[in-house]
Protein backbone atom coordinates (compact mmCIF):
# COMPACT_ATOMS: atom_id res chain seq x y z
CA UNK A 1 0.00 0.00 0.00
CA UNK A 2 1.14 3.43 -1.01
CA UNK A 3 1.51 6.65 0.74
CA UNK A 4 -1.16 7.94 -1.24
CA UNK A 5 -3.34 5.15 -0.64
CA UNK A 6 -2.72 5.25 3.34
CA UNK A 7 -3.17 9.30 2.97
CA UNK A 8 -6.37 8.99 1.48
CA UNK A 9 -7.99 5.92 3.78
CA UNK A 10 -6.62 8.41 7.42
CA UNK A 11 -8.55 11.14 5.70
CA UNK A 12 -11.90 9.35 5.22
CA UNK A 13 -11.65 7.66 8.23
CA UNK A 14 -11.08 10.82 10.05
CA UNK A 15 -14.40 12.24 8.44
CA UNK A 16 -16.20 8.94 9.31
CA UNK A 17 -14.84 9.45 12.94
CA UNK A 18 -16.28 13.68 12.59
CA UNK A 19 -19.80 11.93 11.72
CA UNK A 20 -18.89 13.16 7.99
CA UNK A 21 -21.24 11.09 5.46
CA UNK A 22 -18.50 11.62 3.14
CA UNK A 23 -16.41 9.49 5.37
CA UNK A 24 -15.19 5.97 5.52
CA UNK A 25 -14.11 3.57 8.39
CA UNK A 26 -10.72 2.15 8.01
CA UNK A 27 -10.47 -0.98 6.30
CA UNK A 28 -6.99 -2.23 6.80
CA UNK A 29 -7.67 -6.07 7.48
CA UNK A 30 -4.79 -7.95 6.11
CA UNK A 31 -3.57 -5.04 4.20
CA UNK A 32 0.91 -4.78 3.54
CA UNK A 33 1.96 -1.97 6.49
CA UNK A 34 5.56 -3.10 6.49
CA UNK A 35 7.72 0.17 7.36
CA UNK A 36 4.56 2.20 6.92
CA UNK A 37 4.51 5.19 8.50
CA UNK A 38 1.86 6.17 10.88
CA UNK A 39 3.00 8.22 13.12
CA UNK A 40 0.66 10.17 14.94
CA UNK A 41 -1.87 8.90 12.79
CA UNK A 42 -5.82 8.51 13.95
CA UNK A 43 -6.78 5.04 13.57
CA UNK A 44 -9.07 4.80 16.41
CA UNK A 45 -11.40 2.04 15.86
CA UNK A 46 -9.66 1.24 12.51
CA UNK A 47 -10.25 -2.17 11.74
CA UNK A 48 -6.23 -3.69 11.14
CA UNK A 49 -6.84 -7.13 11.87
CA UNK A 50 -4.53 -9.45 10.12
CA UNK A 51 -2.42 -6.52 9.24
CA UNK A 52 1.19 -7.27 8.50
CA UNK A 53 2.55 -4.09 10.31
CA UNK A 54 6.32 -5.28 10.88
CA UNK A 55 8.70 -2.10 11.67
CA UNK A 56 5.26 0.41 10.66
CA UNK A 57 6.32 3.55 12.62
CA UNK A 58 3.21 3.91 15.00
CA UNK A 59 4.49 6.13 17.78
CA UNK A 60 2.22 8.11 19.57
CA UNK A 61 -0.84 7.08 17.01
CA UNK A 62 -4.30 6.47 18.00
CA UNK A 63 -5.44 3.01 18.06
CA UNK A 64 -8.11 3.43 20.83
CA UNK A 65 -10.55 0.58 20.09
CA UNK A 66 -8.89 -0.55 17.31
CA UNK A 67 -9.39 -4.24 15.77
CA UNK A 68 -5.47 -5.42 15.75
CA UNK A 69 -6.36 -9.47 16.48
CA UNK A 70 -3.81 -11.44 14.59
CA UNK A 71 -1.67 -8.19 13.30
CA UNK A 72 1.92 -8.91 12.96
CA UNK A 73 3.53 -5.92 15.13
CA UNK A 74 7.06 -7.43 15.39
CA UNK A 75 9.31 -4.21 15.32
CA UNK A 76 6.30 -1.60 15.07
CA UNK A 77 7.15 0.82 17.10
CA UNK A 78 4.59 1.63 19.37
CA UNK A 79 5.89 4.46 21.88
CA UNK A 80 3.52 6.89 23.08
CA UNK A 81 0.78 5.52 21.17
CA UNK A 82 -2.81 4.70 22.37
CA UNK A 83 -3.79 1.06 22.46
CA UNK A 84 -6.34 1.84 24.95
CA UNK A 85 -9.30 -1.32 24.51
CA UNK A 86 -7.69 -2.13 21.52
CA UNK A 87 -7.90 -5.98 20.61
CA UNK A 88 -4.78 -7.46 21.11
CA UNK A 89 -5.63 -11.14 20.64
CA UNK A 90 -3.24 -13.41 18.63
CA UNK A 91 -0.87 -10.29 18.91
CA UNK A 92 2.91 -10.56 20.35
CA UNK A 93 0.72 -8.32 23.29
CA UNK A 94 -1.52 -10.39 24.14
CA UNK A 95 -1.42 -11.40 27.49
CA UNK A 96 1.89 -9.80 27.72
CA UNK A 97 3.17 -8.66 31.30
CA UNK A 98 3.07 -4.74 31.24
CA UNK A 99 5.26 -4.32 33.89
CA UNK A 100 7.85 -6.73 32.51
CA UNK A 101 6.90 -4.17 29.13
CA UNK A 102 8.19 -1.24 31.03
CA UNK A 103 11.17 -3.44 32.87
CA UNK A 104 9.95 -3.50 36.43
CA UNK A 105 10.95 -7.18 37.64
CA UNK A 106 9.18 -9.01 40.41
CA UNK A 107 11.66 -11.00 42.81
CA UNK A 108 11.13 -14.52 44.18
CA UNK A 109 9.24 -12.86 47.20
CA UNK A 110 7.30 -11.33 44.79
CA UNK A 111 8.14 -7.95 45.39
CA UNK A 112 9.57 -5.23 42.84
CA UNK A 113 11.00 -1.59 43.30
CA UNK A 114 9.59 1.40 41.35
CA UNK A 115 10.80 5.49 41.58
CA UNK A 116 7.92 8.36 42.67
CA UNK A 117 8.78 11.64 41.70
CA UNK A 118 8.18 14.31 43.69
CA UNK A 119 8.45 17.92 44.47
CA UNK A 120 10.18 20.13 47.02
CA UNK A 121 6.86 19.27 49.50
CA UNK A 122 7.32 15.54 48.84
CA UNK A 123 4.02 15.49 46.57
CA UNK A 124 4.15 13.89 43.25
CA UNK A 125 4.46 16.25 40.43
CA UNK A 126 1.52 15.80 38.87
CA UNK A 127 -1.49 15.40 41.29
CA UNK A 128 -0.70 16.35 45.04
CA UNK A 129 -2.23 14.72 48.20
CA UNK A 130 0.06 12.25 49.83
CA UNK A 131 3.45 13.50 51.52
CA UNK A 132 5.85 11.13 50.43
CA UNK A 133 8.59 12.37 52.40
CA UNK A 134 6.67 12.14 55.80
CA UNK A 135 6.08 8.38 56.33
CA UNK A 136 7.93 4.79 54.88
CA UNK A 137 4.56 3.38 54.26
CA UNK A 138 1.57 4.13 52.38
CA UNK A 139 -1.30 3.43 51.32
CA UNK A 140 -4.66 4.63 49.44
CA UNK A 141 -8.01 2.89 49.58
CA UNK A 142 -8.34 1.69 46.10
CA UNK A 143 -6.21 1.18 42.88
CA UNK A 144 -7.79 1.89 39.49
CA UNK A 145 -7.88 -1.65 38.10
CA UNK A 146 -8.59 -0.68 34.65
CA UNK A 147 -5.25 -1.27 32.48
CA UNK A 148 -6.51 1.18 29.30
CA UNK A 149 -6.49 4.05 31.77
CA UNK A 150 -2.53 5.30 31.73
CA UNK A 151 -3.28 7.63 34.93
CA UNK A 152 -5.65 6.20 38.15
CA UNK A 153 -6.31 6.00 41.49
CA UNK A 154 -3.27 4.73 43.57
CA UNK A 155 -0.06 5.42 44.23
CA UNK A 156 1.72 6.34 40.88
CA UNK A 157 4.87 5.16 40.76
CA UNK A 158 7.49 5.37 37.42
CA UNK A 159 10.83 3.44 36.05
CA UNK A 160 13.80 5.53 37.00
CA UNK A 161 14.12 6.82 33.38
CA UNK A 162 10.49 8.17 33.63
CA UNK A 163 11.32 10.17 36.33
CA UNK A 164 14.32 12.13 34.22
CA UNK A 165 12.27 12.52 31.48
CA UNK A 166 9.37 14.30 33.83
CA UNK A 167 11.55 15.99 36.28
CA UNK A 168 9.64 19.56 36.28
CA UNK A 169 12.17 22.09 38.79
CA UNK A 170 15.51 21.68 40.50
CA UNK A 171 13.96 20.78 43.63
CA UNK A 172 12.24 17.34 42.63
CA UNK A 173 13.47 14.48 44.14
CA UNK A 174 13.63 10.88 43.41
CA UNK A 175 12.37 8.38 45.76
CA UNK A 176 13.17 4.32 45.57
CA UNK A 177 9.82 2.52 45.87
CA UNK A 178 9.14 -1.61 47.38
CA UNK A 179 5.67 -3.37 46.49
CA UNK A 180 4.54 -6.38 46.49
CA UNK A 181 2.66 -7.82 43.43
CA UNK A 182 -0.03 -9.31 45.55
CA UNK A 183 -2.28 -7.56 47.87
CA UNK A 184 -3.45 -11.03 50.40
CA UNK A 185 -5.47 -12.44 47.58
CA UNK A 186 -5.78 -9.23 45.25
CA UNK A 187 -3.81 -7.32 43.27
CA UNK A 188 -1.84 -4.74 44.30
CA UNK A 189 0.03 -3.59 41.10
CA UNK A 190 -1.85 -2.28 38.28
CA UNK A 191 0.61 -1.64 34.72
CA UNK A 192 -1.31 0.28 31.75
CA UNK A 193 -1.14 -1.05 28.25
CA UNK A 194 1.52 0.17 26.41
CA UNK A 195 2.72 1.78 29.49
CA UNK A 196 5.32 4.53 29.13
CA UNK A 197 7.22 3.72 32.04
CA UNK A 198 3.69 4.27 34.69
CA UNK A 199 2.48 2.19 37.06
CA UNK A 200 0.25 2.11 40.36
CA UNK A 201 0.20 0.56 43.55
CA UNK A 202 -2.25 0.28 46.41
CA UNK A 203 0.43 0.03 49.17
CA UNK A 204 4.07 0.46 49.10
CA UNK A 205 6.94 1.07 51.15
CA UNK A 206 9.32 3.71 50.50
CA UNK A 207 13.45 2.13 50.77
CA UNK A 208 14.78 5.95 50.48
CA UNK A 209 15.69 8.45 48.27
CA UNK A 210 17.92 8.25 45.02
CA UNK A 211 20.40 10.83 43.43
CA UNK A 212 19.65 11.81 40.03
CA UNK A 213 22.12 9.08 38.82
CA UNK A 214 20.07 6.76 40.00
CA UNK A 215 22.43 5.76 43.64
CA UNK A 216 20.83 5.23 46.71
CA UNK A 217 21.91 8.16 49.29
CA UNK A 218 22.60 7.11 52.78
CA UNK A 219 20.02 7.88 55.39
Amino acid sequence: MNKDEIKEILRLHRLWLQGDKAGRSADLSSADLRSANLRSANLRSADLSYADLRSANLRSANLRSADLRSANLRSADLSYADLSYANLQKTIFDKINWLAWIGITINHLGKGYGYKLVNAKGEGVYNGGLNYLKDDHYEVPTVNANVNEQCGAGVNLATFQWCLSNKKADDNRILLMEFAVKDGDKPNVICPVVSDGKFRVRKCRKVGEVDWNGNLLKQ
